[in-house]
């Protein structure tokens, strides 16, 4: 994935993420907009947080990340719920 300053996206590849089964048309989840949530809503005003909304422009399906890691090292992990193990 490739984030963009202006809160667009690109991704590779993410059809072949479980995650991606509960879109409409994962063969199309190539590019969209991104937010930090914001207490409980995504806002495209916040500069940092640890869950990010995806929003697909194929089909406008919305994939939540979780993000952990450290600056150095950041990771992102897809899914509905954040108990559950990620892909690598």
């Amino acid at each position: 994935m490739t984030f963009h300053a202006d809160h667009t996206f690109t991704s590779e590849d993410f059809d072949k993420l479980p995650v991606a089964s509960d879109c409409s048309h994962p063969s199309d989840l190539s590019s969209g907009r991104w937010a930090f949530y914001s207490e409980t809503s995504s806002d495209e005003t916040a500069s940092r947080g640890t869950m990010l909304s995806l929003t697909f422009s194929a089909d406008g399906c919305r994939v939540d990340t979780y993000l952990f890691g450290d600056e150095d090292d950041p990771s992102m992990c897809p899914t509905a719920d954040p108990d559950e193990a990620c892909d690598s």
